[in-house]
């Protein structure tokens, strides 16, 4: 009888390694961890890990990805590379992740390595889709971050994501560093403004059929990714006749 009731106990233990060990992250190591406290302690976890984020190291070959995009802007020097690594951090977030909320100081920009991300506008109380973001994108407040006032929209991650994060103090020490930043973010700045001000257009212009599929044709992964709500949000689309599209 105390073999089968040992045995029983180590079945969550089995079940959450095989998980662990297909590498699902860290809401997998907080179920294997887990397991191995209400198993051996009695002590019941669930609720006590956090698993929507955690942080790991910036390798090289993540640090380039994002060299290789900023090179697509603007030239950058040898000292600016050299020096950047360092005040840069490696997260991982969960799908439902909120980055940034409205209301808050936005403290952070992020460069997407994996994942998709969406930002949720409120219009009269009302939130709508008015943005996504995907791999290879600059992620920050609209408006809000460069001005370091408050954030008027929610910043969400939608499939499970590997960001790269620097601070608002750390980005200003490279600002005020180098001179090549300042026309960097502007390139920048202007390719995300450029896109907001074509989308904006699509959706005063284009019937909705048109926008739908310049949408697909588009954002092919995303598709599969968001929800159909948040995709008919972001076209100016009624829900009940996007399904008509597709």
């Amino acid at each position: 009888m105390e073999v089968e009731k040992l045995l029983f106990s180590y079945k969550p233990i089995l079940s959450n390694f095989r998980s662990f060990r297909r590498g699902n992250r860290d809401t997998r190591k907080g179920d294997f961890i887990g397991s191995l406290f209400k198993a051996f302690v009695g002590l019941d976890l669930k609720g006590f890990w956090r698993t929507d984020i955690y942080r790991s190291m910036l390798s090289n070959v993540h640090y380039q990805h994002m060299l290789d995009r900023m090179l697509h802007f603007h030239a950058i020097s040898p000292g600016f590379i050299a020096l950047m690594k360092p005040l840069l951090g490696l997260i991982h977030a969960e799908k439902g992740k909120l980055l940034l909320s409205k209301g808050q100081k936005p403290t952070r920009v992020w460069y997407i390595l994996e994942g998709f991300v969406k930002e949720t506008s409120y219009d009269w109380g009302i939130g709508r889709t008015s943005w996504f973001w995907v791999e290879g994108d600059f992620v920050y407040a609209y408006p809000g971050f460069f001005s370091q006032g408050t954030a008027i929209n929610d910043i969400e991650v939608i499939d499970d994501a590997v960001l790269i994060e620097i601070s608002y103090e750390k980005f200003m020490e490279l600002r005020n560093g180098f001179e090549e930043v300042p026309l960097l973010v502007e390139k920048i700045r202007d390719h995300y403004d450029g896109q907001r001000l074509e989308h904006a257009s699509d959706v005063l212009v284009l019937k909705a059929a048109d926008r739908f599929k310049k949408f697909i044709l588009e954002n092919k992964k995303l598709f599969g990714v968001a929800k159909r709500r948040d995709i008919a949000s972001f076209l100016g689309i009624k829900d009940d006749s996007l399904r008509r599209f597709g």
